[in-house]
């Protein structure tokens, strides 16, 4: 837990007031921490302090007046979170409690808690895939649409241990809710960035948050079908598993044209086949902190070729592929993978101006004649 977790929790256990050897004895029960650790903690959240951090809850006082060394926490601040887990209220009701706004899923208070509401089955609608990945509850950043960006209530999240307040789950968003428990951020991978999808079906970064329980207790909220990827590995694998693999991101407007790409790749890995060339492969490209696997829609083993494949020459499309094709290159050099040369795949040959443009990058030009395929 965090230090200004234990010590609330060790004021708690002494009856909310008591001399700074109490507080230390009572916070040594619960963790080891440096007595200099647990007075900066105190001192940090007591505007009667000279090290007083504004941004911070102003939580504890000196009843006695400052230099006796004892102290207890303000009328107002919670000692301990007026719920227990599993306990069901109206939103509205909570709010009237603890304060904070009765809208959003992340919600500041300032009695020194940070709110945030997770309704899984209505949020996907909206962009949001909360769930449990192992022990870590992975809850999305607020913002609809666009990137999500660390500020306000994402930003209060963000830095919650540096300024001493304390997170709470509920599951549901309106009407009643069920408190489900205290948690944390992940000391060591607070939060991912991934993309995916925002509520009106536009590509996005979205951050998302690992929260750690503090306490052990059963949970009623579900699995996440988010997935982010432990490890960087390169696989190579048979074309027709990755045009069938529906694990790799496809952008919302892609479909009809990944469709397109496809039978693109297969003839041209057929007509190899025709002419005894080397079988042509592809390769899946895991980047670690990434939810998808990246995919290549070829990939020649004997000259190092890698292949990208666009349903039309338009310039978009082209752009779109040479972007792709670096980007590829990059995240596999990257994993010490050597790339010699890279190649568009286009359905028929593209006008002068975009030859000119493609060969100027370096990349070679492969599209299809006939039932011919011309380099």
């Amino acid at each position: 837990m965090s230090a200004i977790n234990n010590v609330l929790d060790a004021f708690n256990a002494i009856g909310g007031k008591g001399s700074l050897q109490e507080i230390y004895d009572a916070v040594n029960r619960i963790e080891d921490i440096p007595e200099p650790s647990i007075r900066r903690t105190i001192y940090q959240h007591s505007s009667e302090c000279d090290i007083y951090d504004f941004i911070k809850e102003d939580i504890f006082y000196a009843p006695e007046g400052k230099g006796k060394g004892v102290w207890a926490i303000r009328d107002r601040s919670f000692s301990q979170f007026p719920f227990q887990p599993g306990q069901i209220i109206l939103r509205k009701e909570l709010h009237k409690i603890v304060g904070g706004s009765v809208q959003g899923g992340i919600c500041p208070t300032s009695s020194g808690h940070i709110l945030l509401f997770s309704d899984p089955k209505h949020g996907e609608e909206f962009g949001y895939f909360d769930g449990w990945d192992g022990n870590t509850y992975l809850y999305y950043g607020q913002g609809q649409e666009g990137d999500m960006e660390f500020e306000r209530n994402n930003k209060a999240l963000e830095n919650h241990k540096i300024d001493g307040r304390r997170v709470h789950l509920f599951k549901g968003a309106k009407g009643e809710i069920t408190y489900e428990n205290q948690f944390e951020l992940d000391d060591e991978r607070p939060y991912d960035l991934i993309e995916d999808i925002d509520k009106n079906d536009e590509t996005r970064v979205a951050i998302i948050f690992r929260l750690k329980p503090i306490y052990e207790k059963a949970t009623s909220l579900p699995q996440t079908n988010i997935k982010v990827l432990e490890d960087s590995s390169i696989e190579v694998v048979d074309v027709e598993q990755n045009i069938s693999d529906k694990t790799s991101f496809v952008y919302p407007s892609e479909g009809k044209s990944e469709r397109k790409e496809s039978k693109l790749v297969t003839e041209y890995k057929e007509f190899r086949n025709k002419n005894n060339l080397e079988e042509l492969k592809s390769l899946k490209i895991k980047i670690k902190g990434e939810s998808h696997p990246l995919k290549t829609d070829g990939w020649i083993e004997e000259s190092k070729t890698l292949i990208e494949a666009k349903s039309s020459c338009s310039r978009t499309n082209i752009r779109s592929g040479v972007g792709q094709l670096l980007d590829y290159r990059f995240q596999l050099e990257q994993q010490g993978f050597k790339v010699n040369e890279m190649c568009l795949l286009l359905p028929t040959k593209p006008r002068e101006n975009i030859v000119l443009f493609i060969q100027n990058t370096g990349i070679k030009l492969l599209y299809k004649k006939g039932k011919e395929f011309i380099t």
